[in-house]
Order: C-alpha cells, then structure tokens, then sequence
C-alpha cells in the first residue's frame, strides 16, 4: 500500500510544507510577512528621432575577418581596407557609451606589429545610407588611450539627428602605416531614456481576498547634445511580477507616465521596462527600473481536507485517484482556495507540486517508473 501525503505550498498565504497522514487531512498555518514598501532606481531625458534603415551594428571588440592580401612595404601609404590585412593596423568602432548620459565614443584600434604604436586615429561620421560623395557631419580627432587597444574620444560626441551613423576611420602607427577604413563599424546616437519613477502600491489588507496590486511610474528622455530632460509620451512599458512570471504592458501619457495593476498570486515584487521596439532602437536606449524587496500578504490559516477515502493501495505500475479540497479560514468559515499549490507525496514516490484549481483536486497516484505530471511515481529501487 503507498501512503500518500498531502501539504500545501506557500503561494499567497502559505509558506512552508507541512505533511497530512493518509488517515487524517489536517489544516495548519502559514506565516507571511507584513507588506513592505520599497523604492526603484530613478534617472532623468526629447527631441522628435530620425529613423534609418536597418543595418547591422558594429563589432565591439573591433574583430574582423583576416585577409590574405600581402602587406605593403614598411612606410607605404595610405591605405584602403575593408577587411582586416595581416601586417597592417586596423581599428573599429564601439557602440555608443552613455555613462552619465553623455554620448562617449570609444574605437579598438590595433597597429601594424612588430613593437609598433598607434600614433593617431580619426573617426569621420555619416549619415547611414548617405551618398558615398556626402560629408561627413562629424570628424573627431582628439583620442586618448584607455586600455587593452581602447581609444576614447576626449569629449563626448554631438550629432545632428538621433538615428544610425557608418563611421569610417583612419588609423596611423610609427612605423608608418596609414590605413583608412571606411566602414569601421555603426553607431547609434540616441535618447536616453530613464524611469525617473517607479514604485508598486498594495491594499492596505493585502490577503487573499484584497490582492490588485497598482504600479504607477514615468520615462522621461535626455538629449545627449544638450542634457535636456523632457517626459516621454506614448512608450510601452512592460510590468512583471517577478514572483509569479506573470506580465502587463501599460502606454504612458502625455506626461510619461503610466500607470497598470495586476492580482497578485502571494508575495509581489514587480519590474519595469522599456525595450525599443524595432524602429525606435536606432534612436532610444533601453530602461529598467526594479523593487529590491517584495510586499508580502498577510497570512491566513489553510487546510487540506480529503474527500476520498485517505488509505490508497497502489499495486506497483497501476494509478489510484486521491481527491480532496484546500481550504482557508475566513473568520469561522473554511471557504476553498483557488490556485493554490500543494505538495503530493508517497514514502516510495518522489514529490510533486499540484495547483488545487478552484478548490478541488483528483490526482493520480501512480506508482510506475514513469515520470508525469500530478502522479506519484515509484522510484523502482
């Protein structure tokens, strides 16, 4: 005969396991914390964006195919390449950097070997997709050496329009070389977008009963150029609940703010986001905004309660049926509690975790040495 045991797992208002018996389905308590407030992160950002087409962006670590064409004598120059020639110096830029919201340009430039430096380097910006006879809207000269072949820009970089740039490099070493590449990679020069709110407000009887939870929060966007802070209207922002993998997407007003609620399953520790959907990526950073700690409901006495006979003999390879509700106390009434996960177990099975779905729950014990989901399995040993 498999004795089966019955627990009910902490979701809303149950936080640790405690074992039924086969013969007797007893209730017991489960204590949860008081709700909690907590703060997310903030930051502040503007101006209309300018769409380009898609490109693929460039390699950050400046890698690029070797190529197979000899290297000219030592001195010759300039040179033209668009892949990277053994013997000669190559560079390529990295995506934009914007620590303190500052538009910093970085470039991995290598030199020709042999014990040379890197002596210069020039970034030239264009427009994506420009003309090959366009000017260029931006040049930079002024880098300084960081590490591991890194070169930053000495101020951060100011772009007409917000969108998709080809940048083309020149790069010289004292041996000589000088090499010019004119599609050393792409860059996004973009608004950067904050929450420069975010924060989760729970019923002040936060229980089973009273569990819609409100999240409240606003974007605002930087110009990099100016630093100009200004809201950030129509975004969709994305609010999960990490505790429970369930999700609401929320627009913000005219203002850049927003506003969503959702029911909470037990404890809730809600997230922010903003991901740039496809044509706002060239021209919009991504966000996050977190709540380092959860609100936690109160706690609510709870109780399997079998309906089936509790002595199940299971001959090894066949199924049996348990059925039974799980219940919580409210005041003096024991009313069945929807959704609420329960452990089941046999002395010879391994354990498995079981929604009670609206207060009900047929199971099947099964004592064959076939894994499945809601049955008892009998570890054949």
């Amino acid at each position: 005969m498999t004795d089966v045991r019955l627990a009910v797992r902490g979701d809303f208002y149950v936080r640790h396991r405690l074992f039924i018996s086969t013969s007797v389905a007893a209730g017991f308590l489960a204590t949860l914390a008081l709700p909690g407030q907590a703060l997310a992160e903030t930051s502040v950002p503007s101006p209309t964006p300018v769409t380009t087409d898609d490109t693929p962006t460039a390699d950050a670590t400046g890698a690029a195919t070797v190529g197979d064409a000899p290297a000219p004598p030592g001195g010759q120059g300039p040179v033209t390449l668009t892949k990277r020639v053994s013997g000669l110096p190559w560079a390529a830029s990295s995506p934009i950097d914007y620590t303190n919201d500052r538009a910093n340009f970085r470039v991995h430039a290598w030199s020709s070997g042999d014990g040379a430096t890197v002596t210069s380097l020039t970034a030239r910006f264009y427009p994506l997709n420009a003309p090959a006879d366009t000017a260029p809207v931006l040049t930079v000269t002024d880098f300084e050496y960081t590490d591991a072949h890194v070169w930053r820009a000495t101020t951060p970089v100011v772009l007409p329009a917000f969108g998709a740039y080809r940048v083309a490099l020149d790069v010289r070493d004292d041996h000589g070389y000088d090499v010019t590449l004119p599609n050393g990679g792409t860059v996004e020069y973009q608004q950067v977008v904050h929450f420069s709110s975010y924060t989760q407000t729970v019923p002040p009887n936060f229980d089973f009963d009273h569990r819609t939870v409100t999240v409240h929060g606003a974007l605002t966007l930087t110009d990099p150029g100016t630093g100009q802070v200004s809201p950030f209207p129509g975004a969709t922002v994305s609010v999960y609940n990490n505790t429970s993998g369930s999700s609401r997407k929320a627009t913000t007003t005219a203002d850049g703010t927003f506003a969503t609620s959702l029911d909470a399953n037990g404890a809730i520790q809600t997230s922010g986001e903003y991901e740039p959907v496809r044509e706002e990526s060239w021209t919009h950073t991504h966000a996050y905004a977190y709540l380092p700690q959860p609100d936690r409901p109160a706690s609510e006495p709870t109780r399997i309660r079998l309906t089936s006979p509790p002595d199940v003999n299971v001959p090894a390879g066949s199924t049996a049926t348990a059925t039974g509700v799980v219940e919580r106390k409210v005041g003096d009434a024991w009313l069945p509690a929807p959704r609420t996960s329960f452990d089941l177990s046999g002395p010879q099975t391994g354990s498995d975790w079981i929604s009670s779905g609206f207060g009900g729950f047929p199971m099947i014990v099964d004592t064959g040495c076939h894994a499945a989901v809601a049955r008892l399995v009998d570890r054949c040993s």
